[in-house]
């Protein structure tokens, strides 16, 4: 999972949590606790700090409300969620993700990131020479911006829990 989905998945959680704190506290002064969840999720925490502040309701009974259950509920689903897209991305690990056709823009991006020197623009004449869960190792002919061409090896392997791409000219 990229960082921009596992931030997204906290936030929500965290607007989660604020949406059930806040109408918590808004159900126990008597105010619509349905209507300070949703404040609480769209405000995060300024709800959390305006709520105790509101003044109380004029009637007796607290407003009722299934908010709270289904925000309980909603967290649960989300922390599921991180669960199962963690376990998701291991599983993507351990399949050895990467072959040598889908390695090439990686490489192509990489030749880019160069300071100098012709950059590479794709590869042709693919061999695999090594294919294992957690290890491919390729080679190929490097069609270069300067317009040559150039034998390359290129490989993905996993080291400390992460992918690496490296390659070299030969």
């Amino acid at each position: 999972m990229g960082d921009g989905k596992l931030t997204a998945l906290l936030t929500i959680c965290v607007l989660l949590i604020c949406a059930a704190i806040t109408s918590a506290i808004a159900k126990r002064k008597g105010l619509n606790a349905g209507a300070w969840a949703v404040i609480g999720f769209v405000f995060g925490v300024f709800a959390l700090i305006v709520v105790p502040f509101w003044p109380r309701s004029k009637s007796e009974q607290p407003a009722q409300s299934y908010a709270p259950n289904l925000i309980v509920g909603g967290i649960g689903l989300a922390g599921a969620l991180v669960v199962l897209t963690q376990t998701n991305v291991l599983t993507e690990l351990s399949k050895g993700t990467y072959d040598c056709d889908n390695l090439v823009p990686e490489i192509v991006s990489l030749s880019a990131e160069q300071a100098s020197g012709a950059k590479i623009l794709g590869i042709f004449e693919i061999k695999t020479v090594k294919k294992e869960p957690e290890t491919t190792e390729c080679t190929g002919l490097a069609v270069m911006s300067d317009q040559s061409k150039q034998n390359v090896s290129y490989k993905a392997y996993i080291e400390y829990d992460q992918w690496w791409i490296v390659y070299n000219f030969i």
